[in-house]
């Protein structure tokens, strides 16, 4: 498979992108009862209130319209490891190579910061979420639930040293 080129831009907290409506809505599972742009508004204002929380656009190399969303904060607030929280593309991007490339991007951004581990949470109705990720090197080592109740795998990664 060729290699995709991705971009990561800073969320501009002016406005939601059009794509986010669609991205969201081919992501319900993910996000839960988040509909509207209003909705969006919020949980991304609530998602960037976090410390240490950074929150990206995906874009194709072209970089015309985002085509995804990915999530980290580093450290998470009540553990001492990075955390990716969200890697959520639109239903059209799947597939094709993009979201492994997103986490490689992330992955090797934590790593020269110096971080030496990465964890994340998959719910537990997304298989195929933990499926790629367990495919990228995570493995899981505990259940529990999500801030929304919800239960989850969690899983870890050691990260290639500089």
């Amino acid at each position: 498979m060729a290699v995709i080129s991705v971009q990561l831009v800073p969320l501009d907290d002016a406005h939601v992108p059009d794509a986010f409506v669609g991205l969201f809505a081919d992501n319900a599972g993910l996000f839960g009862e988040i509909e509207g742009r209003e909705d969006i508004a919020r949980y991304l204002h609530a998602e960037r209130a976090r410390l240490k929380s950074e929150l990206r656009e995906i874009r194709l190399g072209d970089g015309e319209a985002p085509i995804g969303l990915v999530t980290w904060l580093a450290p998470h607030p009540r553990e001492p490891h990075p955390w990716i929280g969200i890697l959520a593309l639109d239903a059209a991007h799947r597939g094709r190579g993009i979201g492994a490339e997103v986490a490689d991007t992330v992955e090797e951004q934590l790593a020269s910061e110096g971080w030496r581990e990465v964890r994340l949470a998959t719910l537990l109705t997304q298989s195929r979420a933990r499926t790629f990720w367990e495919r990228r090197g995570y493995v899981a080592y505990d259940e529990r639930p999500a801030e929304d109740g919800r239960m989850c795998s969690v899983l870890r990664k050691v990260l290639p040293g500089r």
